[in-house]
């Protein structure tokens, strides 16, 4: 490598912020420790995209650039309010091949930055999906993925996202490293539009479809993980921000995502609808493996149970579906395959609107629903993706090394 390509900067570390000044400084630091330590530092820069915080978060770059550190600060066109749109907002400041996202919140691993270059500089994948350490609330840890491999490589995207799915391992900031012009090819408000949660992890699945893709099992980042409750609390938050229902995102958003999906891929809805879904559970660490439909059921039922209970609270703001909505969801699990989905979504929605059942009789019914159909969701995707719930191991397809351990595994 000549000495001027040596120099090219490769690769921009970006953090979409708001507010949180003194966990953005703790991010920065780890940075910078980071690049400090690499033999690439030559080849980095290091961009923070503000969303109108109410601290002065420039406080923290004219800090860093006080101590000769070069750190590009922007602030967006307008407020975007939602993480995910300031993500792919973020793009139109980034000028280097590729992008890796960080949370104003997480910590990137020593040695992470060369780990990661040797495969940048590799130049077989245009996306990569990184693994973290979860970091809870209480400082306790636990890994997402555990693999002695170096790199499982998949030939497309497409084939990467059915086996991860597009709710938890693609959408975790940290864990997103890829090449920038494809992204910024796509109009993003067409996945803005449809549901902003997950909008990002969509987007990447048309950008890098057909893409040689990779997935590097060993850790380079601390991730900073909510608890469940807290989570929900959150992606409720955002769902109202656009008047919509608390569970959107897990359900008629997702089912819309993944309609839009197969209408740009040309991949059939039945297929995508049996794609896996690593389901991360934020308080737990655990994982759980089902399929897309399936994840889709649940938030569908999740939705219908929240009214029902809110109704029988008789709480107040709470945004219901219409009777279109759930038309619209019992559409989707008609049409994608899984029979037994369409006949106890059609139950549910019985239950739901009946005149001659108990409110408390109808949670009863759609708790059972909800059971059977995570027990039917763990049997059809452990034979058709080699999973075993009990101990967490899964198989890749294609020849690929079994025996993946997932969360759960303290460090």
């Amino acid at each position: 490598m000549t000495e001027a390509e040596n120099n090219q900067k490769l690769l921009t570390i970006f953090i979409p912020s708001y507010n949180r000044k003194r966990r953005l400084s703790a991010a920065i630091d780890s940075i910078f420790q980071a690049i400090e330590s690499s033999n690439y530092q030559n080849r980095i820069n290091v961009l923070v995209v503000d969303d109108y915080s109410d601290e002065i978060v420039e406080d923290v770059i004219k800090h860093y650039r006080s101590e000769g550190k070069e750190i590009d600060f922007r602030l967006h066109s307008q407020k975007c309010a939602v993480a995910e749109i300031a993500m792919l907002s973020c793009l139109q400041f980034i000028n280097t091949k590729f992008a890796w996202l960080i949370g104003n919140d997480d910590l990137i691993l020593p040695g992470a930055i060369d780990y990661l270059f040797d495969f940048l500089l590799e130049g077989k994948s245009s996306f990569f999906l990184l693994n973290f350490v979860g970091q809870k609330s209480d400082g306790s840890t636990f890994l997402y993925f555990d693999s002695p491999e170096r790199v499982f490589e998949f030939a497309t995207g497409a084939e990467m996202f059915r086996n991860f799915g597009f709710s938890t391992a693609t959408t975790t900031f940290p864990c997103l490293c890829f090449e920038v012009a494809p992204l910024k090819a796509l109009k993003a408000s067409d996945f803005f539009d449809i549901s902003p949660i997950y909008s990002h992890t969509f987007a990447l699945f048309h950008a890098f479809q057909n893409s040689h893709c990779s997935f590097i099992p060993r850790p380079v980042v601390v991730f900073s993980s909510s608890e469940s409750i807290e989570e929900h609390k959150k992606l409720s938050s955002k769902n109202e921000l656009f008047e919509r229902t608390s569970y959107f995102h897990a359900s008629l958003g997702y089912i819309r995502h993944l309609a839009n999906a197969s209408a740009l891929s040309g991949i059939p809805i039945t297929e995508l609808a049996r794609y896996r879904e690593d389901e991360l559970d934020k308080s737990s660490g655990a994982v759980r493996s089902k399929m897309t439909g399936f994840f889709a059921f649940g938030g569908a039922i999740a939705q219908l149970s929240y009214e029902l209970v809110a109704s029988y609270h008789r709480e107040r703001d709470v945004i219901y579906c219409s009777r279109k909505d759930i038309l619209e969801e019992q559409h989707f699990f008609d049409t994608i395959g899984f029979r037994y989905l369409s006949r106890m979504f059609r139950f549910a929605r019985r239950v739901y609107s009946s005149n001659e059942i108990s409110t408390e009789d109808k949670i009863y019914h759609l708790s059972r629903v909800q059971t059977l159909a995570q027990s039917m969701g763990n049997k059809v995707v452990e034979v058709e993706f080699d999973v075993n719930q009990a101990d967490g191991s899964i198989g890749l397809p294609s020849g690929r090394v079994k025996g993946i351990k997932r969360a759960g595994i303290g460090i």
